[in-house]
């Protein structure tokens, strides 16, 4: 296993940047995620790492040796894709023994199936079956070896697709949405097997995925990409609890994190839709500031107490719990409260209901440039 160091990585295709002086260090035996909406740039650093796409710019290193000038197949690292890229002709034993025969047999010896009967390929042969047997077992699809992938589900495809990858032995694991193909309830299964994979192998897994819900569940640490560049890597719970632009506060977090508008006096108190909270806090010289906060960060409580009122606008049931949106007045969108099935089950739409805020979860970013503006308590959390 390897350590996977990218540095300065820019690429761009017609002109148009895709990548911008990227810089990632991710260690050996690491499960890091890349994560940020479609187009921005995460699977075509995957493939840049691979060799698949050369850099205009930057350089890679793979177990702290530079493999810039060298091919794909000479990287060891293996690749799983969002489509699997099976061989539709070959069983799921022959798929999986593929890269095997194409590392260790000539073009020869596999081309007339000399195998069976050359002595030595036929001792390689036997160690493939051993490899691929163990393999297929640990990953539960030992009574498939035989089929063709076109009669295998999705599951057992990505399944087969993993196990051919396995088999090499690779210095890293390359995952491009590998569960982008899946239904939602398969797609849990296969995320869980991939983490004890991961756990399993002790192996270096770098994944790229659009679902925030895959990275935080899957990860440990996530970095976070969007037009071509990073904007924070971190533990999944130190990204979702203390994000360092609006950006990804916007982006990690189900449901969503609510965002006002709203200002930071000369005392260091934020004024939000004309109510003053402290914060202790330096204000950007326009004073301009967006104030975020998590729905379970906030409550509701009675209007004729409450600071800040609005009208239930509309009231999911989740189950265990139920998420009340309030509609503010001065406010575009609404706030969104996750309360408990217990607490909720009073409200009704067209209730005018007090919000409850703790200054101490008010995350504070600059309004013009997105960036996180924290008070000296949170300076000193982070740190």
């Amino acid at each position: 296993m390897a350590s996977i160091t990218v540095s300065d990585i820019s690429k761009a295709f017609s002109g148009q940047p895709i990548l911008r002086d990227v810089s990632l260090d991710i260690r050996d035996g690491e499960f890091l995620s890349l994560v940020g909406p479609s187009g921005c740039g995460k699977s075509t650093l995957l493939r840049i790492i691979a060799g698949l796409e050369e850099q205009d710019h930057g350089s890679v290193e793979i177990g702290g040796r530079s493999v810039d000038a060298e091919r794909p197949g000479r990287r060891d690292v293996a690749m799983v894709f969002q489509s699997y890229a099976l061989y539709p002709h070959l069983s799921v034993y022959d798929n999986m023994a593929a890269p095997l025969r194409q590392r260790s047999l000539t073009q020869f010896q596999r081309g007339f199936g000399l195998a069976r009967l050359l002595p030595k390929a036929r001792r390689k042969e036997a160690e493939f079956r051993r490899e691929i047997e163990a393999t297929a077992t640990m990953l539960g699809i030992s009574g498939l070896l035989q089929r063709k992938p076109a009669q295998l589900s999705g599951g057992q495809r990505q399944r087969v697709a993993l196990g051919r990858a396995i088999v090499r032995h690779p210095k890293a694991f390359l995952m491009d949405e590998p569960l982008s193909n899946l239904d939602a309830k398969l797609r849990d299964t296969v995320r869980a097997e991939i983490s004890a994979l991961h756990r399993r192998l002790g192996a270096t897994f770098l994944y790229v995925t659009h679902d925030q819900a895959e990275a935080m569940t899957m990860s440990d640490r996530i970095a976070i990409i969007m037009e071509g560049q990073v904007l924070q890597i971190g533990a999944p719970s130190d990204v979702y609890h203390d994000p360092a632009d609006l950006r990804v506060a916007r982006f990690i977090g189900s449901p969503r994190i609510n965002v006002l508008a709203g200002e930071i006096d000369g005392s260091g108190r934020a004024v939000l839709l004309g109510r003053a909270f402290d914060l202790d806090i330096a204000p950007p010289a326009h004073g301009k500031v967006q104030l975020a906060f998590r729905p379970h960060d906030a409550g509701l409580c009675n209007a004729d107490t409450a600071q800040l009122v609005g009208t239930i606008s509309h009231i999911e049931n989740l189950g265990s719990d139920i998420l009340i949106h309030l509609a503010l007045p001065g406010s575009e969108e609404p706030v969104i409260i996750r309360e408990s099935h217990e607490t909720a089950i009073h409200r009704r739409l067209g209730d005018s209901v007090g919000l409850k805020l703790d200054s101490k979860k008010l995350l504070v970013f600059d309004e013009t440039t997105g960036k996180r503006l924290r008070t000296p308590a949170q300076t000193e959390t982070a740190s």
